[in-house]
């Protein structure tokens, strides 16, 4: 009997009905509820001879959280999650919104361990993601230490890449630790790049932009004018160490 068995004379209608099968079927991807896929990953749709299939947009928010697992973070955090008992901490919260929405800029924020640096910073990926962006994460310590390591060789610039060149990029950690004359080169080459490109870029450290400047000040200047008005260094102080007060 042909698969055309009254009910389905025109091939197209056959189609349909095998991609409307396919996607209303579950997925077994975790991590992420995707209402879209139903956590498949990729969604059917009719082709000229048969189904093809194309990636969800689920994807980005995907692996971009299997990179901030490499440092601890399960999941992305929404603004709604970090919390403003004082005045400092609504005025971040604000301008990081704010910034979320742009579509140009760079933020920093930079302070002591548990000031809420890394809660806020994925807050705005989150959204950048919910409004279809394509985010790269990059772990200072992990991602800076494997690019260090292939300076020089022809596979660097392949690895490089695609920081240089995506949507949005979130530094994480920037400079955390010594600071050696590869990570100023390594620094420079990134930040340069995205500087002269006009690319989203967001970037978290200990470090306040006037010690990036002590550093190395073709860096710190670059930092400096891109960042503007988003940019904040939290002091610092016990008080302003959520870990060990709960703020959240």
């Amino acid at each position: 009997m042909s698969i055309w068995d009254g009910r389905l004379k025109d091939p197209k209608d056959y189609l349909e009905l095998k991609c409307k099968t396919y996607n209303s079927a579950p997925g077994k991807l975790t991590g992420y509820d995707c209402p879209i896929c139903k956590n498949r990953g990729v969604i059917a749709q009719p082709g000229e001879r048969d189904v093809v299939f194309r990636w969800c947009s689920c994807r980005e928010k995907r692996l971009m959280l299997k990179n901030l697992e490499k440092s601890g973070i399960t999941r992305l955090n929404t603004f709604e999650e970090f919390l403003c008992p004082e005045k400092w901490q609504s005025k971040v919260k604000g301008r990081a919104k704010a910034f979320a929405e742009r579509d140009w800029g760079w933020f920093y924020m930079s302070g002591q361990p548990g000031c809420g640096k890394t809660l806020l910073c994925t807050g705005i990926v989150n959204r950048f993601l919910e409004r279809g962006k394509s985010v790269r994460y990059f772990l200072w310590r992990e991602d800076g230490t494997r690019l260090k390591a292939l300076a020089g060789d022809i596979a660097y610039r392949e690895a490089i890449e695609p920081y240089k060149t995506c949507e949005v990029l979130y530094i994480d950690d920037l400079f955390k630790g010594a600071v050696t004359q590869g990570d100023l080169n390594l620094a420079f080459e990134l930040l340069n790049h995205r500087y002269l490109a006009g690319s989203i870029t967001l970037i978290s450290s200990e470090k306040s932009v006037s010690e990036l400047v002590a550093l190395d000040e073709a860096i710190g200047s670059r930092v400096y004018e891109k960042t503007r008005e988003n940019r904040f260094h939290i002091p610092n102080s016990k008080h302003k160490n959520w870990r060990l007060n709960e703020w959240n």
